[in-house]
């Protein structure tokens, strides 16, 4: 069974959470092969042969961002790969481009957290409705190839190099006819992505102003961790949407989750309910937040944040 795993390409990096398939893919039987979307260049073809690939499929130039002609570049890879499973990150970027796809055919499966292959079908375990629960749907790839959108930071990534590597290019789609860039803008705070962190620090209204968002980033610096921040302190203009934990920002699930100041209003808990160990600080005994944690401390965020970070930084000195 060939697989064709979509690589995601932030800044001309390659996104942590487009490599989580790989291994999975092999457990699964399958023979992999890259798909660069909508980016093209020697450094990128060179660290996807570190993670295994033999072959990739690129554009013959580095696209601007046009979901409708990379949609199609990507159609010609699924067909020129002959691939029955194609795997990307559950990203706003992958969903943009997989949904103009139509539904005759590619099968898809989003925001998985869960694959297994029993009686020659893919069965995937979706989360939905915020977390509330999870669905199991089955999937045959004998007529249709399904594409599996998995939630970041669910599987590992590993690194099995290739000595070589083959790049086949495929053809550009003009659709300036349809679809016109207009013009593009790059958020300003260059903070580590939160959907691909490990580690995440938020910050809610119990940091009482924004000025006190430099304590978590200080934190987060000694610790390589991503800041994160509840929906009240967005809405008031403390910090930028791209920061915001929840239903209706990012859902994350790093390895650990310290909420400072967040009582944990349902809409916050599920974007991060599925982080693997939530440490919370917060003055109220009885906020919602630590029914969810794994460690709680009743105290004063402002007051233990400082102390942590100098404390982690003689720890790790």
């Amino acid at each position: 069974m060939n697989a064709l795993i979509c690589i995601e390409v932030s800044n001309n990096k390659i996104k942590k959470s487009s490599l989580e398939s790989i291994e999975l893919s092999k457990q699964l039987g399958c023979t992999n092969t890259a798909f660069l979307a909508g980016a093209n260049s020697p450094e990128l073809t060179e660290e996807l042969k570190q993670y295994g690939f033999k072959n990739v499929f690129c554009s013959e130039k580095k696209e601007d961002y046009l979901p409708e002609s990379i949609s199609l570049l990507l159609k010609q890879a699924i067909n020129k790969a002959n691939a029955s499973i194609i795997f990307s990150n559950n990203s706003l970027f992958s969903q943009d481009m997989f949904f103009r796809i139509s539904a005759s055919d590619l099968n898809i499966a989003s925001d998985v957290i869960g694959v297994e292959k029993k009686d020659n079908k893919i069965n995937t375990t979706q989360s939905l409705f915020s977390g509330k629960c999870t669905a199991q749907i089955s999937f045959s790839t004998e007529k249709i190839p399904v594409a599996i959108l998995l939630r970041a930071n669910q599987f590992k990534v590993s690194a099995t190099p290739e000595e070589n590597i083959s790049v086949s290019v495929l053809d550009n789609i003009n659709v300036d006819n349809k679809i016109k860039l207009v013009s593009t803008s790059k958020s300003e705070n260059s903070e580590k992505d939160i959907t691909e962190a490990n580690i995440i620090v938020s910050g809610g209204r119990g940091l009482k102003e924004a000025a006190n968002f430099k304590l978590l980033k200080d934190l987060a610096a000694v610790l390589d961790a991503g800041v994160g921040a509840s929906r009240a302190v967005v809405d008031a203009g403390w910090v930028s949407h791209n920061m915001q934990v929840g239903q209706t920002g990012k859902v994350v699930s790093p390895k650990l989750y310290i909420a400072c100041g967040i009582s944990g209003a349902i809409q916050h808990l599920a974007g991060m309910s599925s982080s693997q160990i939530i440490v919370a600080i917060n003055t109220d005994a009885d906020a919602p937040i630590f029914k969810k944690a794994n460690y709680g401390l009743v105290a004063d965020a402002l007051s233990v944040i400082p102390k942590l970070t100098e404390a982690l930084k003689s720890q790790m000195s």
